[in-house]
């Protein structure tokens, strides 16, 4: 029921924003367009209420205001209710990560909920009751108001003037003559039914013997609502507005809605006229007035003449429309109803090709030109299977220097533009990577620090001082809460593992993972904005800040799930030539493992 709810409350936020901007317009420049403009306007709130899903556009604008726009489900109840504990709780030992070991070092499992999400929890349920009652309420008001309308309209009689009924159905072109009934129970004019509908007409239009030219100006009223199904879409906008009962814009949009249907459906008759019918139908709208009950029993789903003063002032205002202005009202509402329809690209349309990114981890920047560099992480996202490959590049790696020489990844890297880099592993690997993220330890701290840390099992423990690099490690072995500064511990230890630099890269995955799929109170994806600035000092990197959000918006949608992890491994060899150790990767298998995924 929580997801359903916060479904609604995210539509009804959207819809307002869009009722809001058509308000305005509509009482500015929309004052000149003719009605039945203004009446298409406000269907676009009416779809916003509806349904919850859209078409996906460049242009959207209602994300700049709502964020979450486009949401629904259990998606959407996790972007609002996200816990507000600064302590990561510890999880879980026992489930398998995508390395194939234990959760804990992947940071899964079960999370002891927070007391405030629980108390935060129990109100959003309380309100969601609330809602349901006033759902129930309305729609027994609505019974009721039906059952009404059915007992005063069950002794009408039906209208002989046959002649009248098909010259008026002729006017509007409707594929079949309406039926139309004459009832002393009623006050006003109005359609019912929706399988069947029929015209209801109150009994004192016929007391006059000149009657036949109001009846007809109000036939052809009724009849251009059912010929525009007016009746079915009044009918679904009062369905919106009990489901958004809560919702103070709401209730005026279906008012205004309800205004601009009514003035837009004189001007239609105003132009199946062939002569001046101006003041004769602003008459026969006063002649109703006068003996219309203000208090109209047929209630909302009534098609009952009202705002009948503004009605009249319009239709005495009233021009036929030129070709100009019809093409530019059509194409307001155009814009219109893409801006504020379509909900923003999440990246998926526009990508055919999986998200490469080399990340290249440095040392901290310090005063020293040639910064130690330590990882290498290739990561590929494939937006249509949700997959996120991972390949860990040693730091050993062998290349060849511009002296044709052998040296290290790491020292190349060190000395080399990241863009030399991402050259490099793309004429070793095969690959295509063209984007690159250059981080330090810095950055990697105050990252760690904004997500609320890690929960991980270290494996052993881990000591190691080096003063020449202001490197110190103490880490005692066994589960916990890493902050930053002990994840940054964590990946450079090497010289405790007995196969040395390939050990330490076991880890780096597993610490990918854990942030990865942490379950913390800061959705990574979701604030990947915020997190960028925290830590964009010390970042360099060659994707511009509409490339990040629509990459964080897709994985964001998906969420990244343990199983869609894919790790792949390199095919190398670990040759010691020169007195130097170096892991050779085998070109041609390792290009031929590449190529369809990077």
């Amino acid at each position: 029921m929580i997801n359903v709810f916060m479904t609604v409350i995210n539509m009804s936020i959207t819809a307002t924003f869009a009722a809001l901007i058509i308000l305005v317009f509509r009482s500015s420049l929309g004052k000149k367009m003719p009605k039945i403009f203004s009446y298409a306007l406000w269907g676009i709130v009416l779809l916003r209420l509806v349904f919850p899903f859209s078409f996906s556009s460049v242009f959207s604008i209602l994300d700049k205001i709502n964020p979450n726009v486009g949401q629904y489900g259990e998606s959407l109840s996790k972007a609002y209710l996200m816990p507000h504990s600064n302590e990561l709780p510890p999880q879980g030992l026992e489930e398998t990560n995508f390395l194939g070991t234990t959760a804990a070092n992947a940071g899964s499992g079960a999370v002891s909920a927070p007391m405030d999400f629980i108390q935060g929890n129990s109100i959003i349920m309380g309100c969601a009751v609330i809602w349901a009652i006033g759902i129930a309420a309305l729609l027994m008001y609505s019974l009721i108001s039906y059952l009404k309308i059915a007992r005063r309209v069950s002794t009408a009689t039906r209208l002989k003037k046959q002649d009248l009924i098909e010259r008026c159905s002729d006017m509007v072109q409707l594929r079949y003559p309406s039926e139309v009934y004459s009832s002393d129970q009623v006050e006003s004019p109005f359609v019912c039914g929706i399988l069947k509908s029929k015209i209801i007409l109150p009994n004192f239009l016929f007391q006059n013997e000149a009657y036949e030219k109001e009846v007809q100006h109000i036939l052809l009223h009724e009849m251009v609502h059912i010929k525009r199904f007016d009746y079915i879409v009044k009918l679904l906008a009062y369905m919106a507005l009990t489901i958004h009962w809560f919702n103070p814009i709401i209730w005026g949009w279906f008012y205004l809605a309800s205004k601009d249907m009514e003035l837009s459906c004189d001007e239609k008759v105003l132009r199946l006229s062939t002569m001046d019918q101006r003041e004769n139908y602003a008459n026969t709208l006063l002649g109703i007035s006068i003996k219309q009950n203000n208090l109209f029993a047929e209630g909302l789903l009534g098609f009952g003449e009202s705002n009948v003063g503004e009605r009249v002032k319009n239709i005495m205002k009233y021009k036929k429309p030129t070709k100009g202005v019809i093409v530019v009202s059509t194409l307001i509402c155009v814009i219109f109803g893409i801006l504020l329809l379509s909900n923003p690209l999440d990246g998926r349309a526009s990508m055919n090709e999986p998200m490469n990114v080399l990340f290249i981890g440095a040392c901290e920047t310090g005063s020293n030109t040639n910064i130690p560099v330590d990882s290498f992480i290739l990561m590929g996202y494939e937006a249509k299977t949700s997959n996120l490959n991972v390949v860990m590049i040693p730091r050993d790696t062998m290349l060849k220097g511009d002296d044709g020489r052998n040296t290290k990844l790491s020292l190349y890297a060190s000395s080399h533009a990241p863009e030399q880099v991402v050259q490099k592993l793309n004429e070793l690997l095969g690959t295509n990577i063209s984007k690159y993220v250059k981080t330090d330890t810095a950055a990697l701290r105050d990252f760690i620090d904004a997500i609320g840390g890690i929960s991980y099992d270290v494996p052993q423990d881990m000591y190691y001082d080096d003063p020449m690099q202001g490197l110190h490690i103490a880490l005692k072995k066994g589960p916990q809460i890493l902050n930053g500064k002990q994840v940054e511990m964590l990946v450079r230890f090497r010289k405790g593992y007995a196969e040395g630099d390939l050990a330490r890269i076991d880890v780096q995955k597993d610490v990918l993972a854990a942030i990865l799929t942490q379950k913390s109170e800061t959705d990574i994806f979701k604030n990947i904005g915020s997190l960028y600035k925290l830590a964009s000092k010390n970042i360099e990197t060659n994707i511009d800040k509409k490339e990040i959000k629509k990459y964080a918006a897709v994985v964001r949608n998906d969420s990244i799930k343990k199983d869609k992890i894919k790790e792949i491994n390199l095919p190398y060899s670990l040759p010691f030539e020169d007195g130097i150790s170096y892991v050779k990767i085998d070109e041609e298998k390792a290009q031929q493992l590449l190529k369809d995924t990077f």
